[in-house]
């Protein structure tokens, strides 16, 4: 389902699908090396909604985009019976975004929130990764010289430092920077 009105539109998208003879690859316990385990058949169903807008003031554009998504996708049939019901490892149920991105001139600022929910890492005895946010922020300049054109762009990863991980016992990167320098010819 698609609304849109003029500088406002609203999506929900929902979906059921099942697989069959799927691979699922999966660390073994106790180890950095990973296995591919056959499952005879998932589950997967949710829905996905988004709400985005734009907002023009004179030489001022401002963007903004929000989503969340709901993903329930359970082993039906396997060989391990402990696996049937359960959530895919490492397949977050929740995550949620925004966006918001203002715009003068040759000049933007943008800034990016994600929440990720908790996900299943062991399903024999359950074992979860905890769920977290992430920020980012960048700042940019369109540019054009001539035939050539291009933008610098400063960005900060994980503006809030947050300490988390997508894979058990991989931390990812703290604070971190960008800096590009686009050309177009």
């Amino acid at each position: 389902v698609h609304w849109k009105q003029k500088s406002w539109s609203f999506s929900v998208t929902g979906f059921n699908r099942h697989l069959n003879n799927r691979i699922l690859w999966q660390p073994l316990e106790n180890s950095f090396n990973w296995s591919p385990q056959n499952v005879d058949q998932v589950w997967s169903r949710g829905v996905e909604v988004r709400l985005n807008g734009q907002l023009q003031l004179q030489k001022w554009n401002i963007l903004w985009s929000n989503g969340y998504d709901y993903v329930h996708s359970t082993v039906q049939k396997a060989e391990d019976t402990v696996l049937l019901g359960k959530q895919l490892i490492y397949t977050p149920e929740h995550q949620f975004f925004s966006s918001i991105n203002i715009r003068w001139q040759h000049w933007q600022l943008n800034y990016n929130h994600r929440i990720t929910g908790r996900v299943l890492i062991q399903a024999r005895n359950p074992k979860y990764l905890q769920g977290y946010q992430l920020g980012y922020l960048s700042a940019g300049y369109d540019w054009k010289l001539s035939s050539f054109s291009g933008n610098i762009l400063f960005k900060v990863n994980n503006l809030w430092n947050t300490n988390y991980r997508i894979i058990d016992r991989r931390p990812m990167p703290l604070q971190h920077y960008e800096f590009s320098f686009l050309i177009k010819i």
